[in-house]
């Protein structure tokens, strides 16, 4: 079996800006919380924006299109 380089998982260091598609959903705006909190700037944008995850990325300051 071959062993994958741990260096193929890393996130280049060049990276500082994330949008993530389908934020409004459980698990994407959970994402984009800890992402933001990583230290990324984060935005969105989803087909149905409604609380109550519209609210929490808005309480994040995270903007959605």
């Amino acid at each position: 079996m071959t062993e994958l380089d741990p260096r193929l998982n890393a996130a280049p260091e060049t990276i500082a800006h994330i949008h993530i598609m389908g934020i409004c959903g459980t698990a994407m705006a959970a994402l984009a919380g800890m992402l933001q909190q990583s230290g990324y700037t984060i935005s969105g944008s989803d087909r149905q924006v409604y609380p109550p995850m519209s609210d929490f990325l808005a309480q994040l300051g995270i903007p959605v299109f």
